[in-house]
C-alpha cells in the first residue's frame, strides 16, 4: 500500500475473495469442521486491515518514504519468519 492505507485496504477483498470457490470446494470435500477455515479467513481480513493502517503510522513515524519502505519489508520478513518457524503452534495436526 504505497498510495496509503486506504489504497491497501481497498485492494484486500481482490486479493482474498478469489479463494474462496477453492476454500468452500476444499471443505465440501473434506471432514474437518467449518469453524477453522472461517477463523482463517477471518483473521486474513484483519490482517487486511491491519497492515496498511500500521504501515500508515510507520511513514508517518519515520518521516520519509525510503527508509519507511526498508522498514516495512524488514518488519514483512519477520512476520513471514515467525510465522514459518512457530507453524507448529497454530495449526492442526493433520492426519
Amino acid at each position: 500500500a504505497l498510495r496509503g492505507w486506504r489504497a491497501g485496504v481497498a485492494a484486500a477483498p481482490g486479493l482474498i475473495a478469489p479463494a474462496w470457490p477453492v476454500l468452500v470446494l476444499a471443505w465440501s470435500a473434506s471432514t474437518a469442521p467449518l469453524t477453522p477455515m472461517l477463523l482463517g479467513e477471518a483473521l486474513l481480513w484483519v490482517a487486511a486491515v491491519a497492515l496498511p493502517l500500521l504501515g500508515q503510522g510507520l511513514r508517518r513515524a519515520l518521516r520519509q518514504a525510503e527508509p519507511a519502505l526498508a522498514t516495512a519489508t524488514l518488519v514483512g520478513v519477520a512476520l513471514a519468519a515467525s510465522l514459518w518457524l512457530t507453524h507448529g503452534l497454530w495449526t492442526a495436526p493433520v492426519g
